[in-house]
C-alpha cells in the first residue's frame, strides 16, 4: 500500500503502477512513439496527470529495456538559457552511467564549458552531480551536452516538462538552436510536454517556428469516470 497507509490516493508525484489510473491507451501511443524514435509534443491543462504519464510510460520503457536512459526535466523554474543548460547537464550527467567518477571523467573530457563537483545527499545518502557553467560559453557548452549524448550511442527518452518556458528566456533563438541539435541525434527521443496549449500548439504547428511539424502531437484530458470509480472504489475495499 502506499506509505500513508490511511490514504491510498497519491496527492503528489508518481509511485508506481499500482497507484496510476488507466491511461492505458495514452502509455501506449507514448511508447510506440519513443521506441520508433517520433518525439512527442503532450499538452494537457494543469492537474491532467501528464507528468504521472510520462514517468509511468519511463517505468515501463525501463522494465522492457533497462539499458534505456529516461530522463525527466521540468523547466518551470527555470528563466534562461543558462539555468536550462545547468539543469540538462547535470541531469544527462546523473542518468547515463550509475558510476559517477566514470561519468565526471567522460564528460570533462568531453563537455569543457562546465565545471561539475560531486555530493552525497545528506538524507538519501545517493550521489549527486552538481554543475555550473563557465559564463560566455552556454551555446558552445549546450552543442557539448548534445555530442556527448551521441558518443556514449546510448538509447535515451528526455522529457523536457513545460518547455513553452523557454520561449521566455532573454537569450535569443533558443528554439532554432536546440530544434539544430535535437534534429541531428538519432540516439535520443523527446517528450516535449507542456499545460500551456495554446504557446506549445504555436510553438509546434507555426510555420514560423523553428519546431514546426518535428513532432506527433498529443492531447490528454480528464480519464473516464467510469474508470477512476473502479479505480478508487479498490482503494476502499482494500482499506475497509
Amino acid at each position: 500500500m502506499a506509505k500513508n497507509s490511511f490514504n491510498p490516493f497519491l496527492l503528489t508525484g508518481y509511485e508506481s503502477p499500482e497507484f496510476f489510473c488507466d491511461r492505458k491507451e495514452e502509455t501506449q501511443e507514448l511508447l510506440e512513439s519513443l521506441r520508433n524514435g517520433r518525439n512527442v509534443t503532450l499538452t494537457s491543462p494543469r492537474r491532467m496527470g501528464k507528468t504521472g504519464l510520462i514517468l509511468h510510460t519511463f517505468r515501463i520503457l525501463k522494465e522492457k529495456n533497462p539499458g534505456v536512459a529516461t530522463i525527466y526535466m521540468d523547466l518551470f523554474p527555470t528563466e534562461s538559457l543558462q539555468d536550462f543548460i545547468r539543469m540538462f547537464a547535470s541531469e544527462v550527467l546523473g542518468s547515463i552511467d550509475s558510476n559517477p567518477m566514470k561519468v565526471l571523467k567522460q564528460a570533462v573530457s568531453v563537455i569543457r564549458g562546465i565545471r561539475p563537483n560531486i555530493t552525497i545527499d545528506g538524507i538519501t545518502g545517493k550521489t549527486k552531480i552538481g554543475i555550473d557553467i563557465v559564463q560566455g560559453q552556454e551555446e558552445h557548452t549546450l552543442a557539448q551536452i548534445f555530442d556527448y549524448l551521441k558518443q556514449t550511442s546510448k538509447e535515451c527518452c528526455i522529457a523536457f516538462d513545460e518547455f513553452q518556458q523557454i520561449a521566455r528566456y532573454p537569450e535569443k533563438n533558443v528554439e532554432a538552436v536546440l530544434r539544430t541539435y535535437i534534429q541531428n541525434i538519432h540516439n535520443v527521443h523527446f517528450i516535449f510536454s507542456g499545460s500551456q496549449s495554446h504557446l506549445l500548439t504555436e510553438m509546434f504547428l507555426s510555420p514560423k517556428r523553428p519546431f514546426y511539424q518535428s513532432t506527433s502531437n498529443k492531447n490528454i484530458g480528464p480519464i473516464d469516470r467510469g474508470n477512476y470509480y473502479t479505480f478508487a472504489a479498490s482503494f476502499f475495499s482494500k482499506q475497509g
